[in-house]
């Protein structure tokens, strides 16, 4: 097999808290631009749910049809497209077929016919989007599924504790969307890319199906951006480098592990580390996790020593070949301060700032619309989510304007119950979901997320999108 580049991972050792030492794990994909001329992207199976409600206006639902138009042609020869409209009964408007000269006109000429329906049957959408899938005889290397959705209350979505939905509804969903059983190390569902249009639809549905298939909850607050919107995650699709990441970090018997930051990656604890089943990794793409290690002996030569053995190594499918191949590195000596107190103003660096800081940001997001949720909007400058991005804005760095404008907005949406109801919910899960798996969403009309998460190859897709004149 000739050389092709593979992620790499970093092991940054923070500096000792009495008998604890943190270790900051970074995994990132190889650019595009390092692999050999001969290396061909890994194609794409991607299928495509239209759950339209007629509570759309006509230039509305012709900017939904051209953000579809979009993707259809920039997927390539190799790559295959599918769609399925929700309308009731859910029905598969075009098969699973090749984006090549015969199947291109097809899907464009399928895309123009679509009209907006009346009931939805969302869920019977998702089984045929899954069953298209699972039925392949020939398998494209990347799959996933793309929802535009603007229906504003599905029958089966329900308010509940900590951003759920009826459960009730999971379990109608496929083991290849929703799995129940899905053990530590398995593969991967088919991840569900979840887009919400306009303020009124239904945010804790959408939301629930993308975190339960490791897909992404965007909300797009305004239709003039949501072939924007789209783009960024089809150029994230496309560049797909990595599959089934499965990361190991372990030390000796001596120590025990304490405490991982890790988002909302599966993991499994092991006696002596832990491992992480992190799925697919887009070129120049970064994960990170933080691992607390305790009982560090007190001696200083007993301390070097033990450093020298916390180990990693990674397991991972190079999309392409297929091939199950290994990452393995050892930790980086450099000592850095990592701390997870906002209010702490002697970190090492401002860049382990914002790592310490963001790995919370889920959590913090959580109790913000559980507190919303039980005690009304009006507590912006109470608020847990709010206080993260105000301190990491603080720092003169290369992000500040944009933190700020987040925080902004933030206030903006949670302050009434008016601005909560009309787009705060979905504001707030679409950066939930974010940062969980460490990937670009958009929210509210900024298609470009968090400037840590978005990856070249969204970028360029996205420079595509503002080229097209429709």
């Amino acid at each position: 097999m000739q050389y092709i580049p593979k992620p790499r991972t970093t092991f940054i050792e923070g500096q000792q808290s009495g008998s604890d030492i943190d270790v900051l794990i970074q995994i990132e994909g190889p650019g595009l631009e390092s692999y050999p001329r001969w290396y061909q992207r890994a194609p794409l199976d991607l299928v495509m749910v239209v759950d339209i409600s007629t509570d759309i206006d006509i230039m509305s639902f012709c900017l939904v049809q051209n953000a579809i138009k979009f993707v259809a042609n920039n997927l390539g020869p190799k790559d295959r497209f599918s769609i399925v409209s929700c309308t009731t009964p859910a029905t598969r408007l075009l098969r699973l077929c090749p984006m090549d000269s015969t199947g291109l006109p097809n899907a464009l000429h399928v895309v123009s016919l679509l009209v907006p329906g009346g009931p939805t049957d969302f869920v019977d959408g998702l089984k045929i989007a899954a069953q298209i899938l699972e039925e392949r005889i020939y398998r494209n290397p990347v799959a996933s599924i793309i929802v535009l959705s603007n229906v504003s209350n599905h029958s089966w979505s329900t308010r509940q504790p900590s951003c759920g939905i009826n459960p009730e509804y999971l379990n109608q969903l496929p083991d290849s969307i929703s799995p129940r059983m899905m053990p530590p190390t398995g593969n991967h569902p088919f991840p569900v890319h979840a887009f919400g249009l306009g303020v009124r639809h239904d945010p804790l549905a959408l939301y629930g199906v993308s975190l339960e298939s490791s897909g992404t909850y965007s909300y797009v607050e305004s239709y003039a951006v949501l072939q924007d919107a789209v783009a960024t995650c089809l150029g994230g699709l496309q560049s797909v480098v990595a599959q089934n990441i499965r990361l190991n970090v372990s030390t000796l018997p001596l120590l025990h592990l304490q405490r991982i930051q890790y988002a909302k990656f599966n993991i499994q604890r092991l006696p002596y580390g832990a491992e992480f089943n992190i799925g697919n990794l887009y070129a120049n793409e970064r994960k990170f996790f933080l691992v607390t290690f305790g009982g560090i002996p007190e001696t200083t030569e007993e301390n070097m020593n033990l450093r020298r053995h916390v180990r990693a190594f990674a397991v991972y499918t190079e999309p392409t070949s297929q091939i199950r191949l290994w990452i393995i590195d050892k930790v980086l000596m450099r000592a850095q301060s990592i701390q997870r107190n906002l209010t702490s103003r002697d970190l090492g660096s401002e860049h382990m700032d914002l790592l310490s800081i963001f790995l919370g940001i889920p959590d913090d997001i959580e109790d913000d619309i559980n507190r919303v949720e039980s005690v009304g909007p009006g507590f912006a400058s109470m608020s847990n989510s709010f206080n993260a991005f105000r301190l990491l804005a603080e720092p003169n760095s290369m992000v500040k304007q944009w933190l700020w404008d987040e925080t902004m907005a933030l206030v903006e949406r949670i302050e009434s119950a008016e601005g909560y109801e009309n787009g705060g919910l979905a504001f707030l899960l679409s950066k939930k979901s974010s940062h969980e798996f460490q990937r670009a969403t958009t929210s509210g009309c900024r298609v470009i997320g968090f400037p840590l998460f978005v990856t070249w190859s969204m970028t360029d897709m996205l420079r595509r999108s503002c080229r097209v004149i429709n």
